[in-house]
C-alpha cells in the first residue's frame, strides 16, 4: 500500500467519540429507510411487478438489520461479498456489511462523497488508488461519519487494492483481521484447500466474536444457496429470448441481492419472483420494452451515481442489456450440496460470484464473454470502466479485442468513477454513449 510521505502513520489514526458517530450513522440510515418506505408506498398505488416492490423492501430490511446491530452492540463483520461468506456469517448470528455500499448510503450528495474521499487522503491513501473499494468507506470512517467494524475478513482474490486496503485499515484502527487465501485457478484440490480456509475462518470468528456456528442453520443456508444458484442460471437462460424479457436496471437489483442475500431465504424468494416474471414474458413472447432495437452486453455496470442510464438506453434507443458476463452469466454448473457446506461455499466462491474478470484466469473470462455475445445475439458491448482500476482496464481491453475478433461485436469503453460524479456526470456518460448507439444502428441497417 503506497502512503504519502507527509501523511500520519496508520497508528496515529483514531476513532473519536463513538457515541456521537453512532448517532449520525443511525440518523442517516433511518433517513434512507424512510425514503425506501415512501418509495414502497408509491409503488403500491400504481401498477408494477411484484419484484419492483420486493427490492426496496429487502434493502430497507437489510438497513434495519444493520442499524439494529449497531444499536445493540452486535459484532459487525466487514467483508467482500464476492467471498460467498454471507451464509456462514448468518449461521453464526453475525451482521456482515461491505464498507463501500454502506458509505454510499450515508454519503448521498456529491459534497458528502468528496468529504469521504478527502478523509482517505488524510490517512495517506493516494487518489489513484481504487476509490470504491479502498478509499471511500474508510474515508468516511476517518471523517467520523461511520463506525469501523469489529473484525475485517479480507481475501487474496479479485484485486490487490481491496486486499491491501482492508489489511491497511485493520492495522490502522487495530481491528482483528483474517485474510482468506483462495487459489487463483479452479480445481478439485483448490476447492478442498479453500474449504479449509472457511473452516479456519469459522474458528477465528468464534474466538474473536464469541458467536458459535449453528451447523444446522448453515446447512439450511447452503440449501438456499443451491436454489439461488439454480434460479440465477434459469434467469440467465430465459434472458436469451428475443425480445429481451427483463428490464436492464433489474440486473443491478439482482447483483445487489447476490451481494447481500445469497444463501438467505429472502434472496432465494426474490430470485424466484424475478424468474417467474421473466418466464411469463418469455411464454407470452413479450419483451420488457416494445421497440427493441439493440441488444448489448454490459461488461461493467454504470456508476452508482448514474441512476438513469439503463432507462435512457431503453426509452431513447430501444437498447437493452441482455447479459452481464463478468457478473451474472456463467455457463458452468456448480455442485452445491448442503451436506458439504464448506466445500459448497468454496465452489461458489470460484464461479458463482461477481467480477470473474479479476477472480479467475483471463482465458476463462474471455471464453465466457465471447460465448455470451453469441448466445445472446449481442449487437455490441459497453463497459463503464473505473479509471483507477488497472486490473479492470487491462481486462477490458483484452475483452474488447476478443469480442471484435471472435464474435464480430464492437465494444465501447467509457472511463468513469463509481462514486465521484465530478469525474464524469451522467449527462457526460450519455454524450459518450450516444455516438456508439448511432453506429450500431447504422451497422444493423446496412
Amino acid at each position: 500500500m503506497a502512503i504519502d510521505s507527509a501523511a500520519s502513520t496508520s497508528r496515529d489514526i483514531a476513532i473519536k467519540d463513538p457515541a456521537a458517530i453512532l448517532k449520525i450513522e443511525v440518523e442517516k440510515t433511518d433517513q434512507t429507510i424512510k425514503a425506501l418506505e415512501g418509495l414502497i408506498e408509491n409503488l403500491k398505488k400504481s401498477p408494477h411487478e411484484r419484484s419492483e416492490e420486493m427490492y426496496p423492501e429487502l434493502v430497507a430490511q437489510r438497513l434495519r438489520r444493520y442499524r439494529d446491530a449497531r444499536l445493540n452492540g452486535q459484532p459487525m463483520v466487514c467483508f467482500n461479498p464476492a467471498m460467498s461468506a454471507r451464509p456462514l456469517l448468518d449461521a453464526m448470528g453475525l451482521v456482515g456489511f461491505e464498507s463501500t455500499q454502506t458509505a454510499g448510503i450515508l454519503a448521498k450528495s456529491a459534497e458528502m462523497r468528496q468529504e469521504f474521499l478527502d478523509g482517505a487522503g488524510e490517512a495517506g491513501l493516494r487518489t489513484w488508488l481504487c476509490q470504491s473499494y479502498t478509499r471511500f468507506g474508510w474515508g468516511g470512517t476517518i471523517r467520523g461519519h461511520m463506525l469501523p467494524p469489529d473484525v475485517i475478513v479480507g481475501n487474496t482474490i479479485y484485486c490487490n487494492a481491496t486486499s491491501s486496503g482492508q489489511e491497511f485499515w485493520a492495522d490502522a484502527l487495530d481491528i482483528p483481521y483474517f485474510r482468506m487465501d483462495r487459489p487463483y485457478t479452479y480445481s478439485e484440490e483448490a476447492v478442498k484447500y479453500y474449504a479449509k480456509q472457511f473452516q479456519n475462518l469459522i474458528a477465528w470468528l468464534e474466538e474473536k466474536t464469541g458467536r458459535k456456528m449453528d451447523w444446522d442453520k448453515l446447512e439450511e443456508n447452503v440449501d438456499n444457496l443451491r436454489q439461488f444458484q439454480e434460479l440465477k442460471q434459469e434467469i440467465a437462460e430465459l434472458r436469451k429470448a428475443v425480445p429481451h424479457p427483463m428490464p436492464s436496471e433489474q440486473f443491478r437489483h439482482l447483483l445487489a441481492i447476490d451481494y447481500h442475500s445469497a444463501g438467505l431465504q429472502e434472496g432465494t424468494d426474490f430470485y424466484r419472483q424475478v424468474r417467474d416474471e421473466v418466464k411469463k414474458r418469455v411464454e407470452e413472447r413479450r419483451g420488457y420494452i416494445d421497440n427493441e432495437r439493440l441488444r448489448l452486453l454490459s461488461l461493467y455496470q454504470p456508476p452508482s451515481h448514474a441512476t438513469g442510464i439503463y432507462q435512457w438506453w431503453e426509452q431513447e434507443w430501444g437498447a437493452v442489456s441482455v447479459a452481464e458476463p463478468l457478473f451474472f452469466y456463467s455457463p458452468r454448473q456448480l455442485e452445491v450440496d448442503p451436506k458439504r457446506p464448506l466445500e459448497s461455499l468454496a465452489r461458489v466462491g470460484f464461479y458463482g460470484r461477481r467480477c470473474t474478470a479479476m477472480g479467475n484466469p483471463a482465458e476463462a473470462t474471455i471464453e465466457d464473454t465471447v460465448r455470451a455475445a453469441r448466445e445472446y445475439a449481442a449487437d455490441g458491448a459497453i463497459g463503464y470502466v473505473p479509471v483507477c482500476c488497472q486490473d479492470v482496464n487491462i481486462m477490458t481491453n483484452t475483452l474488447k479485442d476478443a469480442l471484435k475478433k471472435q464474435a464480430g461485436v464492437p465494444t465501447l469503453v467509457v472511463g468513469v468513477d463509481y462514486v465521484d460524479p465530478t469525474f464524469i456526470s451522467e449527462d457526460e456518460i450519455r454524450d459518450r454513449t450516444e455516438p456508439f448507439f448511432e453506429m450500431l444502428l447504422e451497422r444493423k441497417d446496412n
